[in-house]
């Protein structure tokens, strides 16, 4: 399991300009995709939340591949390394160590 991901910068600012490239001369495309990861987010987060309550680890699974995705597309970083990491522990069938990186999924949306 990646763990370097705590150590990075928030935002990778080769993504970040690949995807303001793709969108060229549309800021209204790029602002609807914020407000969609704005919204989104939150929603996947208590997802992962609700499958670790209920011990399902293919809940958790398809949030944190989603929100991974999600953080990938924007340059999040620690987000996206987090999301991989709790991905591949559920993969297992391993939710015990699932927890410490919900928290660390929480803390990386936060900061942002």
């Amino acid at each position: 399991m990646s763990t370097d991901h705590a150590h990075k910068p928030g935002l990778d600012q080769v993504a970040v300009a690949a995807l303001v490239d793709l969108l060229g001369d549309e800021p209204d495309a790029l602002a609807e995709l914020v407000d969609a990861l704005l919204e989104e987010a939150p929603l996947r987060l208590a997802e992962i939340e609700s499958g670790l309550e209920l011990r399902d680890a293919a809940i958790v699974g398809r949030a944190a591949h989603t929100l991974k995705s999600n953080a990938a597309t924007f340059g999040a970083v620690a987000l996206e390394g987090v999301c991989r990491d709790l991905e591949t522990l559920v993969r297992s069938g391993e939710l015990a160590g699932a927890l410490a990186l919900r928290r660390q999924a929480r803390a990386d949306w936060a900061a942002g």
